[in-house]
């Protein structure tokens, strides 16, 4: 087969699960017979026709992906898809507990409701003509974490906003499905509350507004972030520009999303906020090493949020040393399960600070 154009995947029904093989490399010219000893391979122009062998041995199955499980926010639920056929699954916790007996999917997906956030589990697997084996027999070379996502709530602006109910909700870690109350203080300063709320990032279920100072609605699972509008800004705000393609091209995970809060200028004109992707540059790069002690990292992506204003028709960056931006970035669920990722935040040109778990959720897929 020519990896190359294979885009460099072997696959195919005689590719099995758990299991070892040796993979050479072959003359282009070889003539190569399915089923025949690798020593019958030969070629006119090359010898030996065949590379010394490479050791490999697949995986017992991709990546699970672990979510909020559906009939419980609170709980988890794993997710792998697709499947090997011919084979039989089972999770076993850290307890050596069989929280999920042997089965064997139907279609080309399995499903494991009901786990408990924070835990560890191992997904084992045998093929279905095993009959004897227990899960506990089983190698556990799949393991994965029912990761647990807290969900918060951030308030933009904590001093005009009171928590009504639940009494003594921790903002940092509210239970999904709870019925969160939020009250505006009906002036700041000089300043008129508009009535408005604004939602910079997630989706609040059930949001209901009285019509003056308050909302009601149900935390989901994730994080809100939320101010309350007051009519201070002389400023005219466009719609935010670039996270929407951002968000789109699936840079910060499939279920990732952006988000920034207009910043209060009170000063007249247009004003915009633009998000945008780049590459991450030399002096970024040498300024977060210096936060590392593994040189396995990498930097993939930069993300860059500012002001412009627009002059004379024009939109230009508009430079505030003391402005303060408040950008919010859900990582969804990021590429390939055997990585680690981090989240820096570029204090100065020079300077790196990496975000701590307090500032940062748990991804379903990997961590960072």
């Amino acid at each position: 087969m020519n990896l190359q154009a294979l885009g460099g995947v072997i696959s195919g029904p005689r590719i099995l699960a758990d299991t070892e093989y040796q993979i050479r490399e072959v003359a282009p010219d070889a003539t190569v017979t399915i089923g025949s000893n690798i020593a019958s391979v030969t070629s006119p122009t090359t010898s030996p026709a065949a590379s010394n062998h490479t050791d490999v041995t697949t995986p017992i199955a991709v990546a699970p992906q672990v979510v909020a499980d559906p009939s419980d926010p609170n709980r988890r639920q794993m997710v792998l898809s697709p499947v090997t056929p011919g084979q039989s699954y089972a999770v076993v916790d850290d307890q050596g507990n069989v929280v999920a007996d042997w089965t064997t999917p139907t279609g080309n997906r399995l499903t494991v409701p009901n786990l408990t956030p924070g835990r560890n589990y191992s997904l084992v697997t045998r093929p279905v003509t095993d009959t004897t084996s227990t899960p506990n027999s089983m190698p556990r070379r799949l393991d994965f974490v029912a990761a647990n996502i807290k969900n918060v709530i951030t308030l933009l602006n904590p001093s005009d906003i009171t928590v009504v109910s639940p009494a003594g909700l921790d903002l940092n870690d509210v239970p999904a499905g709870t019925v969160v109350e939020l009250r505006a203080n009906p002036v700041s300063g000089s300043n008129v509350f508009t009535s408005n709320w604004e939602f910079t990032l997630g989706q609040p279920i059930n949001l209901s507004n009285d019509g003056s100072t308050t909302i009601r609605f149900t935390m989901p699972t994730g994080r809100i972030v939320v101010k309350a509008v007051y009519d201070t800004d002389l400023s005219n705000w466009d719609p935010i520009s670039g996270n929407d393609a951002l968000r789109s091209d699936g840079v910060v995970g499939p279920g990732g999303s952006i988000g920034a809060s207009n910043p209060l200028l009170n000063i007249p004109g247009d004003f915009r906020v633009v998000i945008n992707r780049t590459r991450v540059s030399n002096s970024d790069k040498l300024a977060i090493q210096d936060t590392l002690t593994d040189d396995r990292f990498t930097g993939v992506w930069s993300i860059v949020a500012k002001v412009q204003q627009k002059i004379s028709g024009s939109w230009q960056d508009y430079v505030d040393p003391n402005l303060l931006l408040n950008s919010f970035v859900n990582m969804g669920a990021l590429e390939d399960s055997g990585r680690t990722y981090m989240l820096h935040h570029m204090a100065t040109s020079s300077n790196a600070d990496r975000l701590t778990d307090a500032d940062s959720q748990w991804n379903p897929v990997s961590s960072f």
